[in-house]
């Protein structure tokens, strides 16, 4: 299998790691806040985590070369290094900004996230993501690394069983069922947010994609206006981003919709139109490539500026802030 990386693929990380920046960032413009539904950047990160390291077990399998050992090991690799370093600044400015309680409560957190559980932490502890309370909670963003990881250890060793036997029908039968039986739980109210249960069908849409990628652009119809599905599905994408927000209900059947466009762009385009060309800009495939390190940094500097309060209402303050995480995040992208 040749080599499948894919400069666009970054291109839609930086798109998602952005959205996030800037809704946690809570950036207004003439009174209105911009990217209400930035949020959507996590689930963006999802589907392409289950492309991606699909692609990356297909093709170990067919090398011959997949030993799940060694793909734990260089997911802990490259996880490790910078959550660690971020870990120790964030617990070093922890004790000089919070009080006792809630450093004790940081602390926990930090464990819980080296053990890839924090998703249950907050969410036992009553943590409400995207309320004032959260916003303040310097390692709450962990709950979705927690949740990739959680499938990383299961899912491989379906799909080894499935490629082991040559049954790609397999693999699509248990897909479906999977994706059927976690996208059900989103009827549950207000208990879906952080568990893989209520995610796992996000991660399994980008499995799907890689698994039948071949297939899909087999449709003539559908590869001839590949381009156009995908300057439809970016702009629409930015549009749900701005119009959705914290009242709507997410993870929920309102989630399929920027999921299924997060799809089409996800699916390669050989021709390289003008979306793809886009993605894959120089600048903008950069800080998809540190998208990791700045998701792991702006979270504990936001809660701290917002403790301190250093950029209440301050949208130059802000702006320096964003352009600091880039530098930091430049710099810790060479631990891994």
């Amino acid at each position: 299998m040749k080599n499948f990386y894919r400069a666009e693929i970054d291109g839609l990380r930086a798109i998602a790691i952005i959205s996030v920046l800037v809704y946690h960032a809570e950036i207004s413009l003439a009174g209105l806040k911009v990217f209400t539904g930035g949020y959507l950047g996590v689930d963006i990160f999802f589907v392409i985590s289950g492309y991606i390291i699909t692609k990356i077990i297909i093709k170990e399998h067919h090398e011959r070369k997949f030993e799940i050992n060694f793909f734990l090991y260089r997911r802990i690799r490259r996880i490790f290094p910078v959550l660690l370093l971020v870990a120790l600044i964030t617990l070093l400015l922890g004790w000089y900004i919070l009080v006792p309680t809630s450093y004790v409560q940081l602390s926990e957190s930090i464990i819980s996230s080296f053990f890839f559980s924090s998703n249950f932490y907050f969410n036992y502890s009553d943590q409400i993501y995207g309320n004032d309370n959260g916003l303040i909670k310097p390692f709450l963003h962990t709950w979705s690394l927690s949740i990739e990881e959680q499938f990383y250890i299961f899912f491989p060793f379906i799909l080894i069983y499935c490629l082991k036997r040559k049954s790609y029908d397999l693999i699509n039968s248990i897909l479906i069922l999977s994706f059927l039986s976690t996208f059900t739980f989103l009827i549950i109210p207000k208990e879906n947010f952080y568990f893989i249960y209520s995610r796992a069908w996000e991660l399994l849409i980008g499995v799907f994609i890689c698994i039948n990628e071949e297939k899909i652009k087999k449709n003539k119809f559908f590869v001839h206006n590949l381009h156009k599905f995908k300057l439809i599905s970016i702009v629409l994408l930015f549009l749900c981003m701005m119009i959705y927000d914290n009242e709507v209900a997410h993870p929920s059947y309102l989630t399929l919709f920027p999921i299924i466009l997060i799809s089409v762009l996800i699916i390669e385009d050989n021709k390289k139109k003008l979306v793809d060309k886009l993605l894959s800009v120089r600048i903008v495939v950069f800080v998809g490539i540190i998208s990791y390190s700045l998701y792991l940094w702006h979270y504990p500097i936001f809660a701290f500026t917002r403790i301190t309060e250093f950029a209440t209402g301050d949208i130059f303050k802000k702006f320096l802030i964003l352009v600091s995480l880039i530098a930091i995040s430049s710099l810790s992208y060479s631990f891994y």
